[in-house]
């Protein structure tokens, strides 16, 4: 997928373009899901996310969501979105959730542009688009769709 995405279009978004790795949780034991991927409206890459499908402690999936331009090397429009999306609800909270980086860190990946911290999250103009991914998210990805519905 590339190109700018058309934030106002009706499309649905396609979440099909994933890969799930498997790893295991070194303070339970337990084996959980790593699921990264792009989200598609039409033929637009909307955003690109890692969602780790661990359990514990609230059958929780942590998901750090980025939007921007792709297919291009230009990132200087990416932001990071974080989430934790429970069985009872989802919240947005402070980046990174899923990975072990400070959003101050210099050596920061590109991909992921800025961080953009909860507080911030809950005003900013593309909420509206976050919640619209999480949704997709739980809808079209089994891992993710069978984590928010364990209990």
């Amino acid at each position: 997928m590339s190109n700018t995405p058309n934030p106002g279009s009706d499309a649905a978004l396609d979440v099909s373009d994933y890969s799930i790795n498997t790893l295991l949780c070194p303070d339970c034991g337990q084996h959980y899901a790593r699921v990264t991927g792009y989200v598609g409206r039409g033929a637009a890459c909307l955003a690109a996310y890692y969602a780790v499908c661990h359990g514990h402690p609230h059958h929780e999936v942590a998901v750090d969501l980025m939007f921007g331009t792709w297919g291009s090397s230009d990132m200087g429009d990416h932001e990071t979105f974080s989430c934790l999306i429970r069985p009872e609800g989802v919240m947005v909270v402070d980046p990174f959730v899923t990975l072990s980086l400070s959003p101050n860190a210099a050596d920061l990946p590109a991909i992921f542009g800025r961080a953009v911290p909860r507080q911030e999250a809950l005003e900013h103009p593309m909420l509206a688009q976050v919640w619209q991914v999480v949704d997709a998210l739980v809808l079209g990805v089994p891992p993710i769709a069978e984590q928010y519905h364990a209990r």
